[in-house]
């Protein structure tokens, strides 16, 4: 899974970034102004970036996630703050975040928890019925497509394996979400496999 990460306190970010490393995940760039973060996110387009998106003199939460959102539907926020209040919390879902965390966490809870609700996920198999898939209206390619974003393929990637350019398959994640009737690729994954359109 590649991410971007981006926290005030350096020494928080590499750590992180070493953890992550360990386990196999590609970490494109760490920063400490959030102002870089929307900038790295359409620079690299990870999966995921994790920020800590409360910075004295800068930005506020709300502003920074509406940004990411716009630059890119494919990447996943994944807060941890040492701000962890219920309000901070509500606000940062509200806006999209994916998971919200303490700092307050140990390294393995967090990292667990990270990669527990992130938008890659071992290797899946279609089901071989159609209908659930009927039911959602989803062609093959688009299940292909639901396949690809569960396997965590970055956009390039996907478009590759389906010998499509890279903006058709753009639309294509685009089509399964809103068939779907979810905002990104996590929640996609939560619904397909509750539906069992795919299996594990």
């Amino acid at each position: 899974m590649q991410l971007v990460i981006c926290d005030d306190h350096p020494i928080f970010a590499e750590s992180l970034a070493a953890m992550l490393t360990a386990r196999g995940h590609d970490v494109a760039a760490t920063a400490t102004n959030i102002r870089q973060l929307p900038e790295l996110v359409a620079k690299h387009h990870p999966h995921a970036c994790i920020a800590d998106l409360t910075y004295e003199g800068g930005p506020d939460q709300a502003e920074v996630l509406d940004l990411i959102e716009q630059t890119s539907t494919m990447t996943d926020v994944l807060v941890v703050s040492g701000m962890a209040t219920d309000e901070a919390r509500d606000e940062a879902l509200s806006r999209g975040a994916t998971v919200f965390a303490s700092k307050g966490l140990a390294g393995t809870a967090l990292i667990a928890l990270l990669e527990g609700r992130s938008a890659a996920a071992p290797a899946v198999a279609p089901i071989r019925e159609r209908s659930a898939c009927d039911r959602y209206f989803l062609t093959d390619r688009e299940l292909q497509v639901l396949i690809s974003m569960m396997e965590g393929d970055s956009t390039a990637r996907m478009a590759k394996r389906l010998g499509v350019q890279t903006a058709t398959a753009r639309s294509h994640v685009q089509s399964v979400l809103m068939k779907l009737g979810v905002h990104n690729r996590v929640a996609a994954v939560a619904v397909a496999v509750q539906a069992q359109l795919v299996r594990p």
